[in-house]
């Protein structure tokens, strides 16, 4: 059982797959918030705009 744990503890294959997924989780939370808040303000721009026509 050491030994199977030593062996996966040394292979490295995947890892840089696994490291671009991380990037990309980096990238796309930011991104997701980001998106959110512009969303959220435009929504209050044309609700203002619907207050001012009324």
């Amino acid at each position: 059982m050491r030994d199977l744990i030593a062996r996966l503890a040394r292979d490295e294959t995947g890892t840089a797959a696994i490291e671009y997924g991380i990037v990309a989780a980096m990238i796309a939370v930011p991104l997701t918030v980001a998106a959110r808040q512009v969303a959220l303000t435009i929504s209050g721009v044309f609700d203002q705009i619907t207050d001012a026509m009324r």
